[in-house]
């Protein structure tokens, strides 16, 4: 089965990506992106299909998985099954393929990061005492600012190289193509919802921006990024209502009209269902 695009988004200040999963499975399909993506699993276990390879994962596994590599994490049966009890939940960091530019690559400090780049294509799996030193690191990055999750990930992707603790899982190199008309469709409509998510965005507006109908486009956007555009789009602003609370000076309320919402009781309602706290929970927890 061909392996589907994933189109990542990150944020205006941030070129990397860190949050943390938790749902009662990993339902994301078998997929790859041009973004480089190290995985914790906090919970759970299945089987890891890495490139060529297929393993059984565990609790406590680490993932270093290079640009355009197709995977996928599919839970056993047990997770399935409805239990409330039972939890798939994995740290995830991800960032660009143009991060780390040739010309910094080159640099001798950074040669160690560089032999690591290229063997993700491999897929990568740690072991020994660097997975073990990099599962508090991990969390704790989660919730750092954009500038210390940065620094966090280069020394992340050094100590990896640099203690061996580790071996390549696929038998071969995988890239996909990239830059299909495809693609670029869903690039085009998340760099406008990037722009413009403070805006009144309406279905309707953002499917004629890709020169699409709206059933066509709910299916191509839910398909490319497995959210509604709604959910994807009120995920967005909650993400940039978390950044903003940080400024104490800022009110709830005039965050909630900065990014987008025109309710207040909707933005509470929202912001609860994304974060599982209200914005003065999360300003008390984070900051």
């Amino acid at each position: 089965m061909k392996p589907m695009l994933e189109k990542i988004s990150f944020t205006a200040d941030s070129s990397v990506k860190v949050f943390q999963l938790s749902q009662p499975n990993f339902d994301i399909p078998w997929h790859f992106h041009p973004e480089y993506e190290i995985a914790l699993i906090l919970k759970s276990h299945g089987k890891q299909f890495i490139g060529t390879s297929v393993e059984e994962f565990e609790e406590g596994d680490i993932f270093f998985i290079g640009s355009n590599v197709p995977h996928v994490l599919i839970n056993d049966q047990i997770y399935h099954r409805g239990n409330p009890d039972l939890r798939a939940e994995a740290i995830v960091v991800q960032f660009s393929e143009n991060l780390l530019c040739q010309h910094l690559l080159d640099r001798p400090e950074f040669y160690p990061i560089g032999e690591l780049l290229k063997k993700s294509t491999f897929g990568i799996k740690l072991s020994g005492p660097t997975r073990n030193d990099l599962h508090d690191y991990l969390r704790k990055m989660v919730r750092q600012e954009s500038i210390i999750q940065f620094a966090m990930l280069i020394r992340i992707l050094n100590m990896i190289e640099r203690s061996g603790d580790y071996r390549l899982v696929s038998t071969q190199q995988s890239e996909e193509k990239k830059g299909d008309k495809r693609s670029k469709r869903i690039e085009i409509i998340t760099e406008f919802l990037l722009d413009n998510y403070h805006q009144d965005i309406t279905l309707r507006q953002a499917a004629r921006h890709i020169n699409m109908n709206v059933s066509s486009f709910c299916r191509y956007f839910k398909k490319h990024t497995r959210k509604t555009f709604s959910r994807y789009l009120n995920e967005l602003r909650i993400n940039y209502a978390c950044k903003l609370l940080s400024d104490e000076t800022l009110s709830v309320s005039q965050i909630c009209f900065d990014v987008g919402f025109n309710n207040l009781s909707h933005f509470y309602r929202q912001f609860r269902i994304v974060t599982d706290k209200t914005p003065k929970e999360y300003r008390k927890t984070y900051y």
